[in-house]
């Protein structure tokens, strides 16, 4: 059974792509556009990883980490962000301490995307 992923992205054309690679590779992927609607979509519909944007509308990235992270503490989530312009690392470093379990710095390739997602759910699988 392949693992489900929950691809969280306010940018339409990155989240296709994202779930383009992902399929590909032979994930399942379910999408959402905000933080929010990505929430409701996980509590209906658990996955098994979570790749999630710092920078979004509605309920950011960062908000949408804690929830996850108080109410599933042993779900994988990848946190990703290209920054506001600053660069990404800020974002990223603040996602690390609230418990991402991978971070990735847009912009990536596919190749970088299926080596997180892979890496963070071996690394998850042991729990």
């Amino acid at each position: 059974m392949p693992k489900r992923i929950l691809v969280i992205e306010d940018n339409g054309p990155i989240r296709r792509l994202i779930s383009t690679y992902l399929r590909r590779d032979g994930y399942e992927v379910i999408e959402a556009e905000d933080g929010h609607k990505g929430l409701e979509i996980f509590l209906a519909h658990p996955t098994d990883l979570v790749i999630l944007d710092m920078v979004m509308p509605i309920k950011d990235g960062m908000e949408t980490l804690m929830d996850l992270r108080v109410k599933f503490p042993r779900l994988g989530i990848i946190a990703m962000s290209g920054g506001d312009g600053n660069g990404p690392e800020p974002y990223l470093e603040i996602a690390i301490r609230c418990g991402a379990s991978h971070i990735l710095p847009k912009p990536f390739g596919r190749h970088g995307l299926i080596r997180a997602v892979r890496r963070t759910i071996k690394s998850t699988a042991d729990f």
